[in-house]
């Protein structure tokens, strides 16, 4: 009898063992967690879908630049995109809103705007400004 629950409690003890034995990679052990960065998306930007919204949101939202506010914005018209290519200069885009030193910080009293929306400009830009 003895042999007998030796060898059940080996045997047992062998399941056990081989049960718990299971292969796993990196990706199921640690599985990334997607940021707002991974789904940032910088490619075949759309202007209507993604930059028009941005400008509309961080640029004219106090009227600053659309309508009769232009004229007190430096010209610089970002209703549109007719507006947008006839009064921004791409390099100067890009410096006001990455608060690039000697150049006005954009939004101007407020916040800088998120890494990606930045991305997507400047992908935008990048990309020869696309009305798509």
């Amino acid at each position: 009898m003895q042999n007998y629950l030796s060898s059940v409690l080996v045997l047992l003890a062998a399941a056990f063992f081989v049960q718990s034995c299971e292969y796993k990679n990196e990706e199921e052990l640690f599985p990334k967690k997607i940021t707002p960065a991974d789904s940032c998306v910088t490619t075949n930007v759309s202007y209507a879908q993604i930059i028009q919204p941005i400008f509309t949101e961080s640029c004219a939202y106090a009227g600053c630049h659309t309508g009769s506010s232009v004229q007190f914005s430096s010209g610089i018209d970002l209703s549109s995109y007719q507006k947008t290519e006839e009064t921004t200069p791409s390099q100067l885009l890009l410096d006001v809103i990455k608060h690039v030193p000697g150049n006005s910080r954009m939004p101007q009293g407020a916040e800088k705007l998120e890494p990606c929306k930045i991305a997507q400009i400047e992908a935008w830009i990048n990309e020869g400004r696309q009305n798509n």
